[in-house]
């Protein structure tokens, strides 16, 4: 979330970067951004 490269984060916390995205995807405030604009929400 501070910009750093999914690669970097998996390499620093030993996790495959596909695990990283999966588990740690929701708490990106961009994520769901479209969707609740797209809501109205």
């Amino acid at each position: 979330m501070a910009k750093v490269p999914i690669d970097q984060a998996g390499d620093w916390l030993a996790t495959d970067p596909k695990t990283l995205r999966r588990v740690y995807r929701k708490f990106d405030p961009d994520y769901l951004r479209e969707v609740t604009s797209a809501l109205s929400l």
